[in-house]
């Protein structure tokens, strides 16, 4: 019985054609969107996204990259602070379906006056050819509100 246990799980495993990757172009690409500075960010999501990709930024309403940077650099003029910090939590998952995405987990520092919160960051993203055409962002922005409106 433990034998047949084993193998079934060895085969499953074995057929399971999930790979991970920590290094690879689109790994690249997430990082320099995701830590793109307000001068180059613009040039970087207009490389970065396809066109018709769509973005859920702790949203259920996608956004494209354009509108992505608008509400970006509108969220950023309410904080006196702010910066994503530099993580190494971030790979290249290529599924069964042979599809390619990238997640990252990072820390979003924010300061508004003299209070500072350090607030848990996602993000996943789907490639096609090197360009994102999903991508998805959860964070807790209740934290971010009780920094603004305490």
């Amino acid at each position: 019985m433990k034998t047949s246990f084993f193998v079934a799980v060895l085969f499953a495993t074995s057929c399971s054609s999930t790979q991970y990757f920590e290094s690879a172009a689109e790994v690249d690409i997430l990082k320099n969107t995701v830590y793109a500075s307000s001068k180059e960010r613009s040039t970087i999501f207009k490389k970065s996204y396809s066109p018709s990709a769509q973005i859920y930024w702790n949203s259920t309403v996608p956004l494209n990259w354009h509108e992505l940077l608008l509400g970006i650099e509108e969220s950023l003029t309410q904080f006196d602070e702010f910066e994503l910090l530099p993580t190494e939590e971030i790979h290249l998952i290529i599924n069964s379906k042979g599809e390619r995405w990238v997640g990252l987990w990072s820390v979003m520092r924010v300061k508004v006056g003299d209070r500072e919160r350090f607030i848990p960051f996602h993000v996943s993203a789907q490639f096609i050819d090197t360009k994102i055409v999903r991508e998805a962002a959860y964070w807790d922005n209740l934290a971010i509100e009780e920094l603004i409106n305490p």
